[in-house]
């Protein structure tokens, strides 16, 4: 991973001359939970912090050092990385997925609130795409967490219902449950999903509308839930949130909803929400349960291309090896199970890809930084991997569209992060319990002296490690 501004030249399918520079804004994986949040259905309202006088629904630091990603810091990074954003006059944020921390109802209203407010103060277009956490699954399920910090310092469970979980010191919320992909829409429909009058052009893989006779009100008609459903398996009709925009004269941003959700039993019931696989897996499951979207990006590239239009895609998924060529190694070294291996598209997914006409991609779930690029004959896919917010290196990326064969990637770190250390006082207390109860190890409360949000997220790593 590297600090330095990461620059490659790429050829871009159309940009009129003379236009001036058009700049993106890539935040993936931000994994946004509303630590101030508060439930529609019950008055908890967490645990109060002495430093803020804030009351704060937050998860353990230990939940927090097992896990790969952070759950309440990044809602500070999260706010920082927009601050930056709005600083550098950048209207355009595309979101590639995990944009939530499981989909769940007051986590949604928080992210839609603060999406709203820098709409309306810097005039911030945001695009979003589904990511695995975005939903888990196609259809709302009832869930619930073991691992938010109760107000004694100890672990409490917050459940959907009295059925789920297993931590008797707990709270009932509806909130808490995984929204589907109806709920997500609903919700979360002015940022890409639905079109909005001012776009050039908005539609869908199911829209039989043509470019040439676009209207709002026919993209709109085609927008809505029902109008969005294929087959994934015989008898098997779940959502896709795909879509094309032209926010922005002549650059037309494709989002691919990447998740494939693939029923566990074809003799199950099709409105059973633990009948379907995750989608982590990515696009391997796209090439063999959802060749309309291959299809369709196809058409969309053409279009583009007789259009005189610049077309960007962002989905949740990498199209590209993300390991620089090491997989088989990794593999041979610690087995094809590790390392998150799974996770790893085939090699024909990018020449799908490529052969389909897309030239760049942006991608998040893997949080690192990396770039990938495969050449086909004539053909080049270009794949970035856009970092975390909520892991090490927390990063976002900006795309500078400069000219016809132009363009340049840039990563931003957040080094520096505003309140990152407001919840210490609370984890604190977490850690006095924690030690009285000498029943696990321990994480290490050094974590709590570090003074950047970049030294507490690779402190993050290093505990990790060291507790798995």
């Amino acid at each position: 991973m590297k600090k330095t501004f990461l620059a490659f030249l790429i050829f871009a399918i159309t940009l009129f001359s003379g236009q001036k520079p058009v700049q993106i804004a890539f935040l993936s994986d931000v994994h946004f939970q509303d630590i101030y949040g508060r439930f529609s259905d019950n008055d908890f309202t967490g645990i109060l912090n002495p430093r803020t006088g804030k009351s704060t629904i937050m998860r353990t630091m230990d939940s927090q050092l097992h896990s790969t990603r952070i759950f309440n810091e990044n809602y500070f990074a999260f706010l920082k990385a927009l601050d930056d954003i709005s600083s550098k006059g950048i209207k355009i944020v595309a979101m590639p997925g995990d944009f939530s921390d499981d989909g769940q109802a007051y986590n949604l209203r928080g992210l839609k609130k603060i999406l709203d407010q820098y709409q309306l103060k810097y005039g911030i277009k945001f695009y979003l795409t589904t990511g695995n956490h975005d939903p888990l699954g196609p259809l709302h399920q009832d869930v619930g967490k073991d691992d938010f910090l109760g107000i004694d310092g100890k672990p409490l469970g917050i459940y959907s219902n009295e059925k789920v979980g297993k931590i008797t010191s707990k709270i009932i919320t509806k909130d808490i449950a995984e929204s589907g992909y109806l709920e997500i829409l609903n919700e979360l429909k002015d940022f890409g999903f639905y079109p909005k009058k001012d776009d050039f052009y908005w539609t869908t893989p199911f829209d039989q509308n043509y470019f040439q006779d676009y209207s709002y009100e026919k993209a709109l008609e085609s927008a809505t839930y029902s109008q969005r459903m294929y087959e994934v398996s015989k008898g098997f009709f779940v959502p896709d949130l795909s879509y094309v925009v032209e926010p922005i004269k002549d650059v037309w941003m494709i989002a691919i909803d990447g998740n494939t959700y693939i029923p566990k039993n074809t003799n199950g019931k099709q409105d059973d929400a633990s009948n379907y696989k995750g989608a982590s897996i990515g696009y391997n499951n796209v090439l063999t349960n959802k060749k309309h979207l291959t299809d369709w990006v196809k058409k969309i590239a053409e279009d583009a291309k007789k259009n005189h239009k610049t077309l960007i895609a962002f989905t949740h998924y990498p199209m590209v090896d993300f390991n620089d060529g090491a997989t088989d190694k990794i593999s041979k070294l610690l087995g094809d199970k590790k390392w998150q291996l799974e996770r790893v598209p085939e090699e024909i997914v990018a020449k799908v890809f490529a052969d389909a006409g897309l030239q760049i991609h942006f991608a998040g779930h893997m949080h690192i930084n990396d770039t990938g690029i495969r050449k086909f004959g004539g053909k080049m896919l270009v794949n970035v991997q856009v970092p975390s917010l909520a892991a090490y290196l927390p990063a976002y990326k900006i795309l500078t569209i400069n000219s016809v064969d132009k363009m340049k990637v840039q990563t931003v770190v957040l080094n520096d992060v505003p309140h990152f250390d407001d919840l210490f006082p609370l984890y604190q207390k977490e850690y006095k319990v924690l030690k009285k109860s000498l029943t696990k190890t321990f994480w290490n409360k050094d974590i709590l002296k570090t003074r950047s949000y970049h030294d507490f997220m690779l402190f993050h790593l290093k505990e990790l490690v060291r507790l798995l």
